[in-house]
């Protein structure tokens, strides 16, 4: 996709995917990158390096920050295109609570978390 023709984010708005634009130069020869399979820093050179085609965000929202007390009452995960700049999949689910403290901050009443949720594919 030409670069002109990836959308801008409005003023303000933080751009996560800024460093994944097309007309970017890979790292040099000499930069470092992580493997996390085996927790060994190793060389990668332009070659190797290639961006996302894909990224899957998972999001939590709990009833307080108390892991002994607290609980987490929705789980959300959302699966994004890189080179399209859009959402491919988003799927969220309630976790049944009894009460949510943190109503105020996430707007998840319990008594909604109760509510019969559809486990199949819409």
């Amino acid at each position: 996709m030409p670069e002109d023709r990836i959308p801008k984010p409005p003023n303000g708005q933080l751009d996560l995917l800024d460093q994944f634009k097309p007309s970017m130069t890979p790292p040099s020869s000499d930069s470092m990158a992580l493997d996390l399979s085996n927790s060994q820093i190793e060389n990668k050179t332009s070659e190797q390096y290639k961006s996302p085609k894909s990224i899957l965000f998972i999001d939590t929202e709990t009833t307080g920050l108390d892991p002994q007390r607290d609980f987490c009452i929705e789980v959300g995960a959302i699966l994004f295109h890189v080179p399209s700049r859009n959402v491919l999949a988003q799927h969220s689910f309630l976790v049944p609570v009894d009460t949510n403290n943190a109503q105020p901050i996430n707007r998840i009443p319990a008594e909604v978390s109760r509510v019969s949720q559809p486990l199949k594919r819409q």
